[in-house]
């Protein structure tokens, strides 16, 4: 799959002060004019040629890198943990529909699009970590809830929004 497909295509799943660039980014409006007057937007960045090798570039190289797990050790110190239930949805399969490669690049692309990364993660009866699937920054929005965690709200395609909490 191409990396604007793993950009833009994934919707499986599912107000903190942003600055006016981030504004536009999350909302898809205007990041500024062209000296033709036409106005840029990151869906439209990827139909140039420069942006798209970029991105497709930097997602691809950083994808393949591992994700290491660690746990502290007591004093100080760490090691990695290649048993943590973690390290296998990061480095092996984030979820039945992705490749680890796949899931790293959509992470890598979305935050040199967007700025950030969102992952909703999907948890047995246990609550222990099963599936991470990937959700469109330009649809979610964040915000302080009224209990001081930072919350989420993230709009599926139909409209109907999802809320997250931290």
């Amino acid at each position: 799959m191409s990396i604007v497909g793993r950009l833009t295509g994934i919707e499986k799943r599912s107000n903190l002060p942003l600055s006016e660039f981030d504004r536009m980014i999350e909302s898809g409006m205007s990041l500024g004019a062209l000296a033709t007057g036409q106005n840029i937007t990151v869906s439209g960045s990827l139909a140039v040629t420069a942006v798209y090798a970029c991105v497709s570039f930097l997602a691809d190289a950083v994808g393949g890198l591992p994700l290491p797990v660690y746990r502290e050790l007591p004093g100080a110190g760490k090691e990695k943990r290649r048993d943590h239930p973690v390290y296998w949805l990061l480095n092996e399969q984030a979820n039945p529909e992705m490749t680890d490669f796949e899931f790293r690049s959509t992470m890598i692309g979305h935050v040199a699009l967007w700025g950030n990364a969102y992952y909703e993660i999907q948890r047995d009866e246990a609550a222990f970590p099963t599936a991470l699937w990937p959700l469109r920054p330009d649809r979610m929005e964040t915000y302080w809830a009224d209990d001081g965690r930072i919350a989420y709200k993230y709009t599926l395609p139909s409209g109907e929004p999802r809320y997250f909490s931290w």
